[in-house]
């Protein structure tokens, strides 16, 4: 450990920890298993040192297997018998796989790639941030969670969604390109500005309104405008923290 002159500890891989409690722990995915399987993984993290696990980040078709039917009691055990042995649980939202339900019965919440496809349920990542049916079930689940598991003393922490954009980070869909409008309406103002920010005036691109943009798809028919690549990119960031 280096100390400054000033006094102060340089940063350094080396300097000790402030941490009363140093959370050593793994993810875990106790819906793959069985109830002795589960009560067998308590006690091997008991006996590894574990303290945390990481949970509950893909299992929304647990917590919710019918629209607006909550049941937690697998995790609610979970948490309990991790407890006992000394291991506590940071909660996921489970908002990166949704569930088939909401694949089948609310289609307008789905990606849609560059070449017009739309994602089908099968995977995760599905549906699109900026999809407003997607946000009210991924607060309605998150709230649910969030009231149910408030006071559990062996919940320690949350984890919000998971690994944005992992697979693939654009969405061409119907609300994507209300929110690209929106996002950029809100960056320059005005129509004029923007076009000339994206010096649009090459290749004849000069956009009359906000209503004339649609999202950037590259070949269609040929390179995209860098501008306006690069503040779809932004975008795609805006939409997942608006």
């Amino acid at each position: 450990m280096t100390v400054h002159p000033s006094g102060r500890l340089d940063l350094s891989h080396r300097r000790p920890t402030s941490l009363s409690t140093f959370l050593f722990g793994a993810t875990y995915y106790p819906e793959h298993w069985d109830a002795r399987t589960r009560r067998e993984d308590a006690a091997r993290m008991q006996a590894a040192r574990l303290n945390v696990v990481r949970m509950a980040e893909f299992a929304w078709d647990i917590m919710e297997p019918q629209e607006g039917e909550y049941d937690f009691s697998l995790f609610d055990d979970v948490i309990d018998d991790l407890g006992s042995h000394g291991v506590r649980t940071i909660l996921c939202t489970p908002t990166a796989a949704p569930p088939r339900w909401l694949t089948d019965r609310y289609p307008e919440t789905l990606r849609v790639d560059e070449d017009g496809r739309t994602m089908q349920h099968g995977s995760r990542q599905h549906c699109c941030y900026a999809s407003e049916s997607f946000r009210q079930f991924s607060w309605k689940i998150t709230k649910a969670m969030g009231d149910y598991f408030a006071l559990n003393p062996n919940v320690l922490g949350w984890q919000t969604d998971n690994e944005f954009h992992c697979h693939f980070a654009e969405c061409h869909c119907s609300s994507c390109q209300t929110g690209f409008r929106d996002y950029l309406k809100e960056t320059y103002g005005t129509i004029e500005a923007l076009n000339d920010a994206w010096g649009t005036a090459f290749w004849a691109l000069t956009f009359r309104s906000f209503d004339e943009i649609i999202t950037p798809r590259n070949q269609k028919p040929a390179l995209q405008n860098p501008a306006m690549r690069l503040d779809y990119v932004r975008y795609l960031s805006w939409a997942v923290t608006h």
